[in-house]
């Protein structure tokens, strides 16, 4: 039986945040209470926001979406209704893959998301030695997109392995390797510069990437964007 002065003293802690991840970041004694006692789910399903960080978090836990909509259904639909399902699964699939240094011992150390990696496409998040080598020693595109394949937001990428970024802006791979992250870096004049120089054409741009382009021209950055894309041909 609950302790319900205990509960509700965690209940009355959890509603002074609006989401999971705030609740969990202040360390407060009544969440790690929670923990403790098993509580946090029905809290948090009752009372709180599931962000997509904490879906992502809690999604992580479950090797299957059927596992996580058994035991976190409030997080599971959020996702669902969020359309955040497949972010998790690829984010499940990037953890999962850091932990095995081949295909074999992943497939045999967890098949269950080798093989969600296999049906999305992406098993190649766990790459054998010297794979994303070239036979005369320079990085592919395939292995610059199966880089980009371990983030799920475009700044996480450009963070965290700066060097196939930069590489895939360089050879103008980065638009293909980015089409399945969430790009949430801010709007700036490079990274307007960086999109415009995908196109041949100011209408292409316009046309294909319309956010950047309206975001150039409220800035008075057209003329910069459109010079650079002129001398990148």
């Amino acid at each position: 039986m609950i302790p319900k002065n205990e509960f509700d003293r965690c209940v009355d802690n959890a509603c002074k945040f609006k989401t999971v991840g705030a609740w969990k970041s202040s360390k407060s004694n009544e969440f790690y209470l929670a923990e403790k006692n098993g509580w946090i789910r029905a809290i948090c399903s009752t009372y709180l926001e599931w962000t997509i960080s904490d879906c992502i978090e809690e999604g992580c836990l479950f090797n299957t979406n059927k596992k996580w909509m058994r035991n976190s259904r409030a997080s599971w639909l959020q996702a669902l209704n969020s359309g955040w399902l497949g972010i998790v699964e690829l984010e499940r699939c990037r953890r999962d893959a850091k932990l095995y240094r081949t295909k074999k011992a992943w497939l045999k150390g967890n098949p269950d998301i080798y093989e969600l990696a296999t049906a999305k496409g992406v098993s190649d998040l766990c790459i054998e030695p010297d794979a994303d080598q070239s036979q005369s020693g320079g990085v592919t595109f395939e292995a610059c997109s199966r880089d980009s394949i371990k983030y799920i937001r475009v700044s996480d990428w450009e963070k965290y392995s700066p060097t196939m970024y930069d590489l895939a802006v360089a050879k103008g791979w980065w638009g293909s390797c980015i089409t399945h992250m969430r790009d949430d870096r801010p709007w700036t004049l490079e990274r307007c510069k960086s999109e415009a120089k995908i196109f041949k054409s100011k209408s292409a741009w316009k046309r294909e990437k319309n956010r950047s382009y309206v975001e150039a021209e409220r800035n008075g950055w057209l003329h910069e964007c459109i010079r650079c894309q002129r001398l990148s041909k």
